[in-house]
């Protein structure tokens, strides 16, 4: 709870996920602001008052503008939940404290962090970061315990005190705005840390945890590398050889070479001409990227006679999860290796560096379903949504996220066997995102209720180490809600209740599910009793409704 600067207002952060404003003279609610996913633990009034910022168990800081309620910025603070907030007395900077041990210092107009701080294993040694430059500095030589990786794939970690005499300043704050020859994509302290409890330095500073279970930032369970040294023999091709630390060549039906990018282009290039030198048959370039796209892919094509796959490092970890390694190599090889146009109909885009366009829903789909509401997506077909479903679940690598064809199940869909199906990919994707293996899999059962208490069993392991919801996405929804008009499609219609239900009760009983369906029609939100036999529709009117034009 905070008091509005001139003390005209008050602000209270809730347990419903919601931020609300109120009058102080009256008591009356002016307004509600809703943006977090859990707990809201913190709030804080801007120094002139033009602006709310609040901390949450969703591990965000977000900044709001206070006259309208809108949502400014959401800021990516901590592993863990966001406890305590703080304004500079100029406005300019914003702290906030978390439940992972760290001080984050931000400009709020800004999304990443311009300093960081942790304790290191006691309340005297501590560590302090500018993520931007990774200038930093360490009290006695604490700088041991912490390693940073150069790059954005996570390669080799080095230790921080390696680099002390390039990088460490007597003041951080001289740092501040200036550019380094170092740019980190990567850091992380190995550091083993003790919990502790929050107290605040200074009147107007910074908001302290002084101690957690450790500093972890931006890091992925398998590196560029790594991923591709696991996905290529599980599709099928071997890895021959290291041409260099990120680039591998490849034997299979033809061969192939797969380079992790970004890397320098004349370098790949050269490295290739050099290992193909006298062959005379076709081979194809893998490359496997996150988050910045190949854009060269073409002209590295064309300068070495071959076609170019550029590979969403996101998409092979699903794969990997799924155990479908060498049906998601085919399916993104397709469009480069057999299709003649590239936005055929007939075809959903599945490549990223193809898709454009709907901007607005690839940012406003996750943003609703980690709030916990669930979402429609409706249109006539081939106007793109399957398109838009397949970059929906790339995009939100970072939750588990099952993605299911209703028509692949619409000859005879069976509540039961959905769930189970529901439950076997989810596994998958804990086990992705956990990097663990998780114990045995529950006996196969034909009881909804087993499968709903295994799903929530679950989820129950998975919360431990994030608050996200699951992500259920169904394409082609009115293969399992047809028309109801029909006597014949009652046995549909009976399953299509009971798994629903499941689902529902699971979404409003333990918020531990989001869902987003795709249809022709809104039929599945707006019908609400069925066929007598068949009882009420679980769904009615509980999907956000988003239309997609051509």
């Amino acid at each position: 709870m905070a008091w509005r600067p001139d003390g005209q207002q008050l602000a209270s952060g809730s347990d419903d996920h919601t931020v609300k404003v109120w009058e102080a003279a009256t008591g009356q609610l002016r307004r509600t602001l809703t943006g977090h996913t859990a707990r809201v633990l913190s709030v804080a009034w801007s120094p002139d008052g033009q602006h709310l910022a609040s901390g949450s168990e969703d591990n965000t800081v977000n900044v709001w503008e206070a006259a309208t309620g809108q949502l400014r910025r959401t800021l990516t603070a901590h592993s863990a939940g966001a406890l305590s907030v703080a304004w500079s007395p100029d406005g300019q900077h914003l702290a906030s404290g978390g439940a992972d041990g760290a001080i984050g210092l931000w400009r709020p107009k800004e999304p990443s962090k311009v300093l960081i701080i942790a304790n290191l294993t006691d309340s005297s040694k501590r560590l302090t970061i500018n993520p931007a430059n990774l200038r930093y500095e360490c009290s006695d030589r604490e700088d041991t315990k912490v390693e940073v990786s150069f790059g954005t794939d996570g390669g080799g970690r080095y230790r921080l005190s390696d680099y002390r005499d390039q990088l460490r300043v007597p003041d951080v704050r001289e740092s501040f705005g200036k550019d380094q020859v170092l740019r980190p994509g990567i850091l992380l302290s190995s550091a083993a840390f003790v919990r502790r409890h929050l107290f605040v330095i200074g009147i107007v500073t910074l908001v302290y945890l002084a101690g957690a279970s450790g500093l972890l930032i931006g890091t992925r369970s398998l590196t560029a590398v790594q991923l591709a040294q696991r996905f290529f023999p599980e599709a099928g091709l071997r890895i021959e050889k290291a041409l260099n630390p990120k680039l591998f060549s490849l034997t299979g039906n033809e061969p192939a070479f797969a380079a992790v990018w970004p890397q320098p282009e004349d370098k790949l290039i050269e490295s290739i001409a050099r290992h193909r030198k006298g062959a005379t048959d076709r081979f194809r370039t893998y490359l496997i990227y996150r988050e910045s796209d190949p854009d060269a892919a073409m002209r590295i094509g064309k300068r070495l006679s071959c076609v170019v796959i550029p590979l969403a490092a996101s998409g092979l970890e699903r794969a990997l999860a799924d155990g479908k390694a060498k049906e998601t190599l085919r399916e993104m090889e397709e469009p480069f290796v057999t299709r003649t146009d590239p936005y055929d109909e007939s075809k959903a885009i599945t490549v990223a560096t193809w898709f454009f366009g709907r901007v607005a829903l690839l940012d406003e789909l996750p943003a609703v379903l980690r709030q916990g509401q669930h979402a429609g997506l409706f249109g006539l077909r081939k106007v793109g949504k399957t398109s838009l479903l397949s970059q929906l679940r790339l995009t939100m690598i970072d939750v588990p996220v099952v993605l299911l064809d209703c028509q692949a199940n619409a000859a005879a869909p069976v509540a039961a066997e959905l769930l189970r199906e529901i439950l076997t990919r989810l596994r998958g994707e804990v086990a992705r995102l956990q990097g663990t293996r998780l114990p045995a899999a529950p006996a196969a059962t034909d009881s909804v209720n087993q499968l709903r208490d295994q799903l929530a069993a679950l989820h129950d392991q998975w919360k431990r180490k994030s608050s996200e919801r699951f992500i259920i996405i169904l394409d082609e929804i009115d293969k399992w809600f047809p028309d109801r008009r029909e006597a014949t499609n009652e046995p549909t219609l009976v399953e299509f209740v009971k798994l629903f239900r499941i689902l529902r009760g699971l979404a409003q009983e333990r918020g531990m599910l989001s869902i987003l369906v795709a249809a022709y029609r809104p039929d599945v939100n707006r019908q609400n009793l069925l066929r007598p036999a068949t009882g009420e529709n679980p769904m009615y009117l509980s999907f956000q409704e988003k239309f997609v034009g051509f």
